[in-house]
């Protein structure tokens, strides 16, 4: 059934030649033989809090037990973003979220072992929470980015090693609040020249680029020309791929020089809304086989925190919307108007 989903995105985004990467091969993910290739798969915000705990409560068997409908993939990375704590001490602002240590099993569940920690609620808890969030990732055996005990270890990328392949992952993203400094734990906030260099510094250590970041505004269904900009610079540094969200909803996906720019995947499984704002998003599923990489999206369904693979009439309609709001972009870039992002 996971093959019809990807015939309707591979209809929609055919396979094409990208410059710098060799040949992206045509077959579907499930045609090809998972020991010959490396496959990534990315999600957006993910919040095991507030209603989400609500809901599943200690039904630690609930969220991913009908998972195995994804399909075959060797690692997965999401945006987290909540602080991991027991402390009832958080900052005073409208929304604060917490997630409850026990929600560590859930990402051994999905197989999720790399999370973004850079976004606007990684300090609900303050600094205290911020360190405790990265000793419980720690002990879990989950790589974490974008946030550290001090700048330094929040900048740090993380280097996975996969079947003969280094894959480089990177993460940006931050409120202006918790921002990481030589002595503070925090996050590393969005600075387009920092970013660069950290890419070019990447380059030719590993084989493979992904660019994770917190980006753009709340709700919004395009990106920002500030963010094209960042993504087109992001990837002539030498990223190959650059994966965003924030926005909670679906935006478009741009091929440009080589590369690919996700701007938002929307919502994984975010308890920081109710679950009708959840329901339809979208997987970005990277495979890598040889000097070439592919990539597909792949439509999912969460259901009363329950995910799966949607269904084809649903497939069909979240497909239909990041082609739309993939066709705008061009037409966004053109306006040119350069600036400083904020989240």
């Amino acid at each position: 059934m996971a093959s019809v989903f990807y015939f309707l995105l591979l209809w929609i985004f055919p396979a094409v030649e990208l410059q710098n990467v060799g040949k992206v091969t045509s077959p579907a993910p499930s045609f090809i033989e998972p020991s010959q290739t490396v496959t990534i798969l990315f999600g957006g915000d993910v919040t095991f809090a507030y209603r989400f705990e609500q809901y599943v409560g200690t039904r630690l068997e609930y969220p991913f037990s009908e998972w195995h409908t994804i399909g075959h993939y060797d690692c997965m990375m999401v945006n987290l973003e909540c602080p991991i704590t027991f402390s009832d001490d958080s900052v005073k602002k409208n929304y604060v979220f917490r997630m409850h240590p026990r929600y560590l099993q859930l990402f051994k569940e999905a197989r999720i072992n790399v999370v973004n920690c850079a976004n606007n609620h990684l300090g609900d808890f303050g600094q205290a929470g911020i360190v405790e969030t990265l000793q419980w990732l720690n002990d879990a055996k989950i790589a974490h980015v974008g946030a550290g005990k001090n700048l330094e270890e929040a900048r740090k990328p993380c280097i996975l090693s996969i079947k003969g392949k280094k894959i480089g992952l990177i993460g940006y993203g931050s409120n202006g609040v918790d921002i990481a400094q030589h002595n503070r734990a925090g996050s590393v906030p969005i600075s387009r020249a920092e970013m660069i260099r950290d890419v070019q510094a990447l380059r030719n250590k590993v084989d493979f680029i992904v660019v994770n970041v917190h980006w753009g505004n709340e709700k919004a269904m395009y990106p920002t020309p500030q963010q094209v900009e960042l993504g087109h610079a992001l990837i002539d540094a030498g990223a190959n791929v650059i994966v965003g969200h924030h926005s909670h909803v679906l935006q478009g996906v741009e091929e440009y020089n080589g590369g690919v720019i996700c701007y938002s995947l929307g919502n994984f499984l975010f308890g920081g809304n109710a679950n009708s704002g959840n329901s339809e998003t979208a997987l970005l599923r990277i495979v890598l086989n040889g000097k070439s990489w592919s990539y597909f999206l792949e439509p999912v369904s969460i259901v009363n925190w329950k995910v799966k693979s949607a269904d084809v009439i649903t497939a069909q309609r979240i497909s239909q919307i990041i082609a739309e709001r993939s066709a705008r972009l061009n037409y966004l870039f053109t306006e040119n108007t350069k600036g400083d992002l904020h989240e």
